[in-house]
């Protein structure tokens, strides 16, 4: 009977190591995909930073430019609209960064949670995902 119930221990604890690994594996898959949409963000940003520079080249250009004269209002208004855009453009970077720091703090949670060395070793398991 005493037998039995170490069996059941053990085996336990085998199939407990398993799931923890293959929650890991899961994990890090999540992850791998966070840090591709990461990047394609960083390049969005980079992007929408060339075409700001570009965008406020051009209107420097042609405000500037002898035969384009604008009045007060419509000056006012060209500001604006690229205030607005920009404004646009640093919140989403704000939001990139937030999603980032989310990513990162759930990646420290999974890795605290993984199971430590004295378990896997009664599984026969490694810890590495």
């Amino acid at each position: 009977m005493e037998s039995e119930i170490k069996n059941c221990e053990t085996l336990t604890k085998k199939m407990a190591a398993k799931k923890v690994a293959q929650c890991s594996r899961v994990a890090q898959a999540l992850n791998e995909l966070v840090e591709k949409w990461n990047q394609m963000a960083l390049e969005a940003a980079r992007h929408i930073d060339q075409f700001m520079a570009d965008a406020s080249e051009k209107v420097h250009a042609i405000k500037n430019s002898e035969p384009f004269v604008v009045s007060q209002s419509n000056n006012a208004c060209v500001d604006s609209e690229i205030f607005a855009f920009s404004t646009s453009a640093r919140c989403a970077r704000s939001d990139h960064n937030r999603r980032r720091r989310d990513a990162i703090m759930r990646r420290r949670h999974v890795t605290r949670s993984q199971p430590t060395s004295e378990d896997s070793m009664v599984s026969g398991e490694s810890t590495v995902g």
